[in-house]
Formats: C-alpha cells, structure tokens, sequence
C-alpha cells in the first residue's frame, strides 16, 4: 500500500502536514466547485492536493494540485475562489492559486512536521500524528483560529514510554496509538488506531477498484 501524501499547511511560516481533524472539521469539497479529480499517482488517491495557511489567525486555501486526467483542458473555464488552473507541477495535473481565500472550519487539528525516521509505520495509509517530530494541536472558529497548543515537548516525553518496534499489526501498538490520541483536546478520527487501520485497508481497496474499473472503460 502506497503512503498517501498529506495536504500541507504552513503555520507561523513554517510547513506542516495535516495529520488528523475532528469529524467537524469540514475540508475542501471539489464537488461544491464543479471540480471533479482524477487520481495522478498512487501516493494520492484523492485526485488532489491542498495549501492551507493561517495567516493573521485566519484558516485561508493558497493553492490547490487537481488530477485532470488525459483533458488538461477540461477545467479551463472553472473557476476556484476566483482563479483559474494553469499547469500543474505533475503530468496530468493542473493548479489553482486563489487569493488566500478564507475557508470557514470549525473545530480542532493536529499537524505536524518532520517525520521521525526511527518511528516510523510504514503500513499506514496516512502518516498518523504520531510520527511527527514536531506537533500542534489547532482549534478553528468559522474559520478564526482561537487556540494554538504546541504538544512536541508533551509528545516526546511521552514517546518515551513505548516499546519500540512493535508490528502495525500488533494489538499492543494500537492501545499505545489510542493513549497518544488522548493526550490531545480534540476527539480525533485517530490515524494510528486499529479501526482507522481497518478503515484504509477497505477504502483503499475500494479506489484501487474503482480505478481499474474506470480504465476499462476509458475514463
């Protein structure tokens, strides 16, 4: 199973990825844009990737990585916060660069940055927060940040306390993975607990089957 990439977010001027959000915390839907992606690589399923940013404690989307398939041109005419695609950075993608355009979430996020090589799973769909080396925990109003907690110190203590080297498959990693989530304030879908685990291993055999069955019939 191909690691997904995560989308980015840069917050006080350096680059994070988000690793986990509430179930309130409503993301981009292309489908309200008439934007409809094709996968462009295994290592991103969804068909695009986001920028986020917070800027003067706003939730603000700065670009926007599309899969157009084999017709680049077919979002030409559609607009993204009012900008228009050009060609993307990958074959087969294009890119939106909207003005900072404010996206109204509300609720909590972890995100992190610099994966911590020697605590790594590679068997997740997703990196889960607790890989990262450096960690906060974002709460959002309509879009308003209104709390910052930076957890890297709490985190790596508490990384501490566990056997290292223990299988993604081993129930004992999962119960760590489920003690970690409740260091945060937010009640996360969890990235790195078994359910989640379960969850991707069918979600992505199911995008593994729907792209097959669209290149059979030429889509």
């Amino acid at each position: 199973m191909t690691q997904q990439e995560a989308h980015a977010i840069k917050y006080k001027n350096k680059n994070y990825e988000i690793a986990d959000a509430e179930e309130s915390v409503k993301f981009l839907d292309l489908a309200d844009y008439g934007i409809v992606p094709h996968v462009f690589s295994t290592s991103c399923w969804s068909g695009h990737l986001v920028n986020y940013v917070v800027k003067d404690e706003y939730f603000l989307v700065n670009r926007l990585l599309v899969g157009v398939g084999e017709d680049p041109a077919r979002l030409d005419k559609v607009d993204f916060f009012g900008s228009y695609p050009t060609k993307g950075t990958r074959p087969d993608t294009v890119i939106y660069r909207p003005d900072n355009a404010r996206l109204n979430i509300s609720g909590r996020m972890v995100i992190g940055r610099t994966i911590d090589r020697n605590h790594r799973s590679d068997f997740f769909y997703y990196h889960p927060s607790q890989e990262y080396l450096e960690v906060f925990e974002l709460q959002f109003d309509e879009g308003h940040l209104i709390e910052a907690i930076d957890k890297t110190q709490e985190l790596a203590e508490f990384k501490k306390t566990v056997k290292w080297g223990l299988s993604t498959q081993d129930e004992e990693f999962y119960t760590w993975s489920k003690s970690y989530l409740e260091k945060f304030e937010g009640n996360y879908r969890g990235r790195g607990t078994y359910e989640a685990y379960c969850n991707r291993i069918e979600r992505f055999e199911q995008l593994t089957t729907d792209y097959d069955k669209n290149k059979e019939n030429g889509n």
